[in-house]
C-alpha cells in the first residue's frame, strides 16, 4: 500500500546523498544517483493486491537536481560541502515506491548503480597525539629561527648605535682621567718637598728599632743585622728622591724652558708612533705575552741587566750576535734556549756555576768576557733562591701577590731581593742643619715592573693600577740625551771628570745628582707633555704616556744617534744596579 511515508522516505533518501561525500566514480559507466524528477501531479497506477482497496492519494512533485555542484530539492537548493557533481541526468519517473526505503533501492532506480559510502573519520588517536607533539617541535624550532633572524637583523641594524654607545663610554672615562690628571697636576704644584721630608723624619722617629729578637733583648747591631735580610724601606721613593736631590743639587742645573721644547719633541713621537706600548714586544729579542715563560724570562735579563761596558778606552766590546750591551744579553739567554739549556728555571740558575754563565754568555769575539761575571754568578744565586723557598719557583706568583699594584710590587721585589736595593744617602741641609736621608733610584726593579707592563701591554699580568707611580730607570745612558735637548747642564767640575772617563764610586754625590735629577726631568717632562696633550692635541689620550715610554723613547733615541752624542761624556760606574 503506497502511504505518505513512502514519499518521505524518498525525500530523506535524498537529503542523505546530498550529505554524502561524492566520489568520481571509477569509470563514465556508473554513476550515483544524481537527479529524481516527478515532471506532473498525478495517480499512481499501483497495482494492488487483492485484499486491498484502491486509495487514491495525490503526489506532489519533487525533483532532485545538480548545477555544478548545487542540489536542488524541491523549491530549496543547498550546496554540496565537498565536491561538484559531474552530471546532471535525468532517470524516468518512479513506477514503483520500494516498501522498505531504508533497504538499497532495486528495480528500475537501483539497477547498475553504485552507492558511495561515507567517508570514516579516523579513530588512531595515539598517532593524533603523535602528529600533535611534531607540529609543537616545529612551531618552537621555526620561532627560533625567527628569534635568531630577528636578532641577527638587530645587530645589522644596531651596529652604529652601539658603536657611538661606546665611544661615549670611552669619552667619558677619558674625561673622567682628565679630571684626575688635572687633580694631580695642582696637588703636584702645592707639593712641598720639606714638608714631606719633615714627615717622614716624624714617622722614622716614631718607629724606635726594636729591642727584642725572637724573645731575646740583642745590642742594636745584632737586631740591625738580624734585620738586614727583612729590609727596612727608606724615607723616599725614587720620584720624591729625584726632587729632593735637584733642590739640592751642586754639580748641575735643571732648565725648564728646555723641557718644554722637550715636551713638543716628545708629542711628535707620539703622532709618528715613536712612543707607543707595543714597541716592546714587537722587538725580536722580547717575548710576547703569549709565551709561558714570559714572566721568568724578563725577570733572569733584569737581573742581570747592569753594567755591560768594560773600562778602558781600547777594551773589546762585549757582543752577541753582532747586538751589544742590553739586547747583546737578550741574544745570549735566548741563544742558551735554543741551546736546551733551561736558563730560565730559578731551579738550574741558583746553582749555575761560574764557568757555565761564562758560556751562556760567551762572546762573538774570541778572549771577551762579559763584564762582572763573578757579581752576576751572585745575583742568580740570590734570587733563584728567594723565588723556589718563596714563590714556587715562578716569578708570576710574586707578581699576582701584589693583586695589580706597581708599588707593592716594588717594594716587594726590593724587599725579597737585595740585589735590586738601589739606594744611597744623601746629605743636605734643612731648617739649619745638616741632616742625612736615604734616597733610592731602583732602576732595576722600576724596568723590572716596565718591562712587565710593556710585555702584557698593561693586561692580565701586567695590568698595575698605579703604574704612574713608576719612574724613568736612571742609568749612564738617558741622562746622555738630556744633556743633548738641553734640559741638564753640568757644572765645569763635573763635566772635566767626566771627559776624563773617571770612575764615580756608586753612591757619591755627583752620581746621586746625575740620576736624580735625571728623574726629575722625566717627570716633569711627563707632566708638560700631558698637560699640552689636553690643551692643544684633544684627539690624543693623555694616558697614551708615562715615565716608562719616555724611557724608552730616550733610550731608543741615543742608539739611533749615537754618534751625534758621542760629544756629550757619560758617567762611568761599577756596580750591579745599572
Amino acid at each position: 500500500m503506497f502511504h505518505h511515508r513512502h514519499l518521505n522516505g524518498v525525500a530523506s533518501l535524498a537529503r542523505s546523498f546530498s550529505r554524502i561525500a561524492l566520489r568520481e566514480p571509477a569509470t563514465a559507466a556508473v554513476f550515483p544517483i544524481v537527479a529524481l524528477k516527478t515532471p506532473t501531479l498525478s495517480t499512481p497506477q499501483i497495482p494492488l493486491k487483492g485484499h486491498e482497496s484502491p486509495i487514491l492519494l495525490p503526489v506532489r512533485p519533487l525533483e532532485l537536481r545538480s548545477t555544478v555542484g548545487n542540489v536542488e530539492i524541491g523549491n530549496s537548493i543547498r550546496r554540496n560541502p565537498l565536491i561538484p557533481l559531474k552530471e546532471i541526468i535525468d532517470i524516468p519517473a518512479v513506477s514503483r515506491i520500494i516498501e522498505n526505503p531504508v533497504q538499497p533501492p532495486t528495480g528500475p532506480i537501483g539497477d547498475n548503480l553504485t552507492l558511495i559510502p561515507s567517508l570514516d573519520l579516523p579513530t588512531d588517536t595515539g598517532s593524533k597525539d603523535e602528529h600533535g607533539k611534531q607540529a609543537a617541535r616545529l612551531i618552537v624550532i621555526r620561532r627560533r629561527k625567527m628569534r635568531k633572524h630577528k636578532l641577527k637583523k638587530l645587530r645589522k641594524r644596531m651596529k652604529f648605535e652601539w658603536l657611538k654607545v661606546r665611544q661615549r663610554r670611552e669619552l667619558k672615562k677619558e674625561k673622567l682621567f682628565q679630571a684626575e690628571l688635572l687633580g694631580q697636576i695642582k696637588e703636584a704644584e702645592k707639593f712641598s718637598a720639606e714638608a714631606y721630608v719633615a714627615s717622614k723624619l716624624r714617622q722614622a722617629t716614631d718607629v724606635p728599632l726594636p729591642r727584642f729578637w725572637k724573645g731575646k733583648r740583642l745590642p742594636e747591631f745584632i737586631i740591625k743585622q738580624k734585620l738586614g735580610m727583612e729590609y727596612m724601606a727608606p724615607q723616599l721613593l725614587p720620584a720624591a728622591s729625584g726632587e729632593l736631590i735637584v733642590k739640592n743639587a751642586r754639580h748641575l742645573t735643571v732648565h725648564e724652558e728646555a723641557i718644554e721644547k722637550l715636551a713638543d719633541r716628545v708629542i711628535r713621537g707620539i703622532k709618528e708612533k715613536e712612543i707607543n706600548i707595543e714597541n716592546f714586544s714587537q722587538h725580536e729579542h722580547h717575548p710576547t705575552a703569549k709565551d709561558a715563560h714570559a714572566p721568568n724570562w724578563i725577570f733572569l735579563i733584569d737581573t742581570l741587566n747592569f753594567c755591560f761596558w768594560t773600562p778602558g778606552s781600547d777594551a773589546t766590546k762585549w757582543k752577541v750576535d753582532g747586538q751589544t750591551g742590553y739586547f747583546a744579553l737578550c741574544a745570549a739567554i735566548n741563544r742558551a734556549m735554543r741551546e736546551g739549556i733551561d736558563i730560565t728555571n730559578p731551579a738550574y740558575y741558583a746553582k749555575i756555576t761560574l764557568e757555565q754563565l761564562e758560556s751562556i754568555l760567551r762572546s762573538d769575539t774570541e778572549g771577551t768576557k762579559a763584564p762582572l761575571l763573578e757579581e752576576r754568578v751572585r745575583c742568580l744565586h740570590e734570587v733563584g733562591r728567594v723565588l723556589l723557598d718563596r714563590y714556587e719557583g715562578r716569578f708570576e706568583n710574586c707578581v699576582r701577590a701584589c693583586e695589580g699594584s706597581a708599588v707593592k710590587l716594588l717594594q716587594r721585589v726590593v724587599e725579597d731581593f737585595p740585589c735590586y736595593r738601589d739606594e744611597a744617602i744623601l746629605k743636605h741641609e734643612a731648617d739649619g742643619a745638616t741632616i742625612e736621608t736615604r734616597v733610592s733610584f731602583y732602576k732595576r726593579a722600576q724596568i723590572l715592573v716596565g718591562d712587565l707592563w710593556s710585555c702584557y701591554r698593561g693586561e692580565g699580568l701586567g695590568r698595575f693600577d698605579d703604574i704612574d707611580a713608576i719612574t724613568m730607570f736612571a742609568d749612564y745612558r738617558v741622562p746622555q740625551v738630556l744633556v743633548h735637548f738641553g734640559t741638564l747642564t753640568y757644572g765645569d767640575e763635573l763635566m772635566a771628570v767626566l771627559k776624563e772617563d773617571k770612575l764615580l764610586a756608586n753612591g757619591c754625590r755627583e752620581e746621586m745628582e746625575i740620576r736624580g735629577a735625571s728623574i726629575y726631568v722625566v717627570e716633569r717632562l711627563k707632566v708638560l707633555v700631558r698637560a699640552k696633550l689636553l690643551t692643544d692635541h684633544p684627539d690624543i689620550k693623555p694616558s697614551c704616556v708615562n715615565a716608562i715610554l719616555l724611557d724608552h723613547f730616550l733610550w731608543d733615541y741615543r742608539r739611533k744617534h749615537a754618534a751625534e752624542l758621542e760629544y756629550i761624556p757619560f758617567h762611568k760606574t761599577i756596580s750591579v744596579y745599572y
